[in-house]
């Protein structure tokens, strides 16, 4: 069992990881890309409503996997939520 939840821990810390390393890369790339220039003046611009809804449902079910792997990964896991 311990195993199991050595698996466990090592997939959220994966996935975890994962997630910071893809956010710090995305900010410092468009840091730098899209940095305060001299003389050019900022422009508004509309929101895109389906690329917002992508980038929040994504996110949403890669850390849903979180709490859906823990009860079939660890045998009895379940159990330990029941109060007496």
């Amino acid at each position: 069992m311990s195993g199991q939840v050595d698996a466990l821990y090592i997939y959220l810390l994966l996935v975890a990881g994962v997630m910071t390393a893809l956010i710090f890369v995305a900010v410092t790339v468009l840091a730098i890309k899209y940095r305060r220039v001299p003389g050019r003046e900022a422009t508004q611009i509309e929101g895109s409503t389906i690329l917002e809804i992508t980038w929040s449902i994504i996110p949403f079910f890669v850390m849903l996997t979180f709490s859906f792997g823990e009860p079939f990964s660890i045998p009895g896991a379940h159990s330990a939520r029941q109060c007496d």
